[in-house]
């Protein structure tokens, strides 16, 4: 996959002197680099342009986050927890995927990165100080893929360093990219890449500016040869003719790339989208087809389809990787206790669920 880099860095006064922002600007020779006061009030100055969402991708700003860098996973009211925390490092993502939540969450389309990794750190160790006992599972790639932009900020490769720290807390590096060159050679700790994956056809028709399956993929061997675990994440699966047999391909490609022993966890999760971002898919992304599904707005106001057709996709699925990689950690995202009940016969506990993605797989094995 070609790193295409933004072509302008807005870089917040406040932490234009971190090591983040002058290793930016010093990888960085082609853009155009703005000292801004402050990065939260960029949003505005996309107000009056009708290609603010395409512009924004191509747009790095460097701010300083005021807030809280941790916090729980920001599930849907009644849905079962897997106790998700996330690591709120960056903002938004330029690979354009069309399904992609951000284009109706975010109200800056900027790229925004958190430059202020100290304060970061202090927040973890506040934590861990508070709670040594704790486990828990932390992800960048919630609100941003996580190592989009790997070639020029080299953030992956600093939470790596970080979290090595901390052996209770297992940190997931989500990404649609095979960016990671700076990981490899690192002590891995307890992080965790994972791939979000789908087959062939969706990456080419949703997913254009992502890496390949095949680049995730041997991106994803790379990683479990150098000592990480690694995850992936069926998720959205989309519903469309010959969905078993493409499916089932993915899962085939993914045993043979990776040692099943390496597999952290596996996620499934069904197309969802709040239904006010309708308009907007069809307005960006006026030829996809994944609009034309047999949807209902949920009970929490997302598009979901039918819970018979997701209950056929999620356990289908998780029958195939229960024969191709036995033992492995398989969970449901943002689903209901009565979905898992009828995918896998019971409902586990959000601690359980911890539990065995935390637990490593060749452990599980036993």
């Amino acid at each position: 996959m070609k790193f295409h880099p933004p072509k302008e860095i807005w870089i917040e006064q406040s932490v234009a002197d971190t090591p983040l922002a002058r290793r930016v600007r010093s990888r960085a020779a082609a853009a155009r680099i703005e000292i801004i006061p402050d990065g939260e009030k960029t949003h505005q100055r996309f107000a009056s342009e009708p290609s603010a969402i395409a512009r924004g991708k191509r747009v790095l700003v460097l701010a300083r986050l005021k807030g809280p860098f941790l916090k729980p996973c920001p599930c849907s009211p009644g849905v079962v927890s897997c106790g998700y925390d996330i690591l709120n490092s960056a903002n938004n993502c330029s690979l354009g995927c069309t399904y992609c939540i951000l284009q109706h969450l975010m109200t800056n389309p900027a790229l925004v990165l958190y430059a202020n990794i100290e304060d970061l750190e202090a927040q973890l160790d506040a934590e861990w100080r508070a709670r040594p006992r704790r486990r828990i599972r932390v992800g960048t790639g919630e609100f941003a893929d996580s190592l989009e932009l790997e070639p020029l900020t080299g953030c992956g490769a600093e939470l790596v360093r970080a979290f090595a720290r901390w052996p209770n807390a297992a940190l997931e590096l989500k990404t649609k990219t095979d960016f990671v060159d700076s990981l490899i050679g690192l002590d891995p700790g307890a992080a965790v890449i994972a791939w979000s994956l789908n087959p062939p056809r969706i990456i080419r028709e949703e997913e254009r500016r992502a890496a390949g399956l095949e680049e995730r993929l041997a991106a994803a061997r790379r990683a479990a040869q150098a000592g990480y675990r690694v995850g992936f994440h069926f998720d959205p699966m989309i519903h469309f003719p010959n969905w078993r047999e493409e499916y089932a391909k993915v899962v085939d490609r993914v045993v043979e790339a990776v040692d099943p022993a390496r597999i952290a966890w596996v996620s499934l999760g069904a197309l969802r989208f709040p239904a006010k971002m309708k308009a907007t898919m069809r307005w960006r992304f006026p030829s996809t087809p994944i609009l034309d599904g047999e949807f209902v707005v949920g009970w929490d106001g997302k598009m979901r389809y039918f819970q018979p057709i997701r209950v056929e996709m999620f356990s289908f699925l998780a029958e195939r990787l229960r024969q191709a990689a036995p033992g492995t950690a398989v969970y449901l995202c943002m689903e209901t206790e009565d979905v898992w009940r009828r995918v896998f016969g019971r409902v586990p506990t959000t601690q359980e669920i911890l539990d065995q993605t935390l637990t490593p797989a060749s452990a599980a094995r036993g």
